[in-house]
């Protein structure tokens, strides 16, 4: 499917920025990333990198630079995923939306629910842990669709990621996009809800950036922390080797606009940031015709955050901040009726007030 295309550039949109101006910027003036930046990883203690490091541990092979310019993953993968469904998950207006898989990967159960209180969580996971007592959790981009240009929301894992961290079941974006009819020449705008590497490894494919003619939209506070190394040199190696890869080459090739608060990416998508997840974790609203759809990013982690949005996960930087944002997110959707999808869920339906959280009618 080819629409017509109007690529997006950083004069149409005043609060757009482009990146390589940024980082020039920092390079000349030795500037350092927000004092809020600093402030939330100082509480990335030493407990929470280990409960990361521990989680991970089976699979956490970082991906180099040679694994990056791989070009070929496939063999080890043709049976893994899910399937590929070319029809709309949504329409809004003259807006469609498609999930564009990259497939799944496991996760230890305190990953995802650091603090949820063991029984309680033990008897809301009935029946969905596989053999080894994991979490099977979906990577799901969002491919948009208007009259005008086809935006994708976040790009998975990457082949070269899920083959260096032993994951056959993911680095299926550009497999899936395919099977939607579509190709990474017909994408005009790539929004990136946050950089850890299940969103942006698929950025980059054998070496080369994977949409070379989109732009690529970002919120200020989120590039500045993955492209500062004092803010990566805080962190666990798992979790910005990715970004220190993919983010430069992105800046390199001039491809990236920054958003300064809320950002009308093109006329009726919005990237809005939402804080806490990541210092400039975003989500992504779509509205036409008087509808609205809310994709969530990692806002929501599983559908149990749903029933228990105060549980947190061991990857969220700012616990409270985490919970205000996925409470304020909710709490909108359920107010305005908007269709709600979020990366790690499978689920696409609106959210109800339900006890002391809320819950997800899925449509069918």
């Amino acid at each position: 499917m080819v629409v017509a295309r109007r690529p997006i550039r950083p004069s149409s949109y005043c609060n757009l920025q482009p990146a390589q101006r940024i980082l020039e910027h920092r390079h000349r003036k030795r500037v350092s990333g927000p004092a809020l930046v600093h402030k939330s990883l100082a509480r990335l203690n030493r407990s929470w990198e280990s409960t990361f490091l521990t989680a991970c541990s089976r699979r956490l092979v970082v991906p180099s630079w040679e694994a990056y310019t791989m070009s070929d993953h496939a063999d080890d993968r043709s049976q893994a995923g899910g399937t590929v469904d070319p029809k709309p998950a949504f329409k809004i207006g003259d807006f469609a939306g498609y999930i564009i898989s990259d497939g799944q990967v496991p996760y230890s159960t305190d990953f995802v629910f650091s603090n949820a209180p063991a029984g309680v969580l033990q008897s809301g996971l009935a029946g969905r842990l596989d053999e080894r007592g994991e979490l099977q959790l979906p990577y799901h981009c969002l491919l948009v669709t208007t009259p005008s240009q086809n935006l994708l929301v976040d790009a998975g894992l990457g082949q070269a990621a899920a083959a260096a961290w032993g994951v056959p079941a993911a680095g299926r974006m550009l497999e899936s996009l395919a099977g939607t009819g579509f190709s990474p020449a017909d994408i005009d705008v790539v929004v990136i809800s946050h950089g850890h590497p299940d969103h942006i490894g698929g950025l980059v494919d054998g070496g080369k950036l994977t949409f070379p003619g989109a732009r690529h939209v970002i919120e200020a506070r989120e590039w500045d922390c993955w492209t500062d190394e004092d803010q990566l040199a805080r962190l666990p190696d798992g979790l910005t080797e990715t970004a220190r890869v993919v983010l430069p080459l992105l800046a390199q090739a001039d491809v990236v606009d920054v958003g300064r608060g809320e950002t009308e990416v093109v006329p009726g998508v919005h990237l809005v940031p939402a804080p806490g997840h990541t210092n400039g974790h975003s989500v992504v609203t779509v509205a036409s015709e008087g509808q609205q759809a809310i994709f969530l990013a990692d806002a929501v982690l599983d559908e149990l955050h749903f029933t228990h949005p105060r549980w947190l996960s061991a990857v969220d930087m700012m616990p409270d901040e985490t919970i205000a944002t996925r409470i304020r997110l909710l709490d909108e959707a359920a107010r305005d009726s908007s269709l709600v999808l979020a990366y790690h869920v499978a689920g696409i339906g609106q959210v109800e007030h339900h006890h002391d959280g809320y819950r997800l009618f899925t449509q069918q």
